[in-house]
């Protein structure tokens, strides 16, 4: 499975829904609406998950592979929000996940 910016989000969300995506790729994600909507002025809608506080639910599998890709240079989506992702899932015990910290 494969998106790019809010397709990335919706990448991320599925993941901690279900159990039989055996690769996962999110690119520019929104993975930290929170932070998205503030660093914008804006206060999460109450209809929109955000997908930072879904990581609880991801079940750990070692043959899933995750792959979280930000660009350093990306104004909408800072690279960091990705970097805190992948904290927060190395934190929760999901394996095979790749960041790259920098370009």
């Amino acid at each position: 499975m494969f998106g790019q910016s809010s397709g990335g989000r919706l990448t991320a969300l599925l993941v901690s829904l279900r159990t039989d995506i055996g690769c996962a790729v999110s690119t520019s994600g929104g993975l930290m609406q929170e932070a998205y909507f503030a660093r914008k002025g804006k206060e999460l809608g109450p209809n929109i998950v955000d997908p930072i506080d879904t990581i609880a639910n991801i079940r750990p599998d070692p043959a899933r592979r995750f792959f979280i890709v930000g660009d350093a240079f990306d104004t909408n989506v800072p690279v960091a929000q990705q970097i805190e992702y992948h904290k927060r899932l190395t934190e929760a015990g999901v394996e095979w996940i790749d960041v790259p910290e920098e370009v």
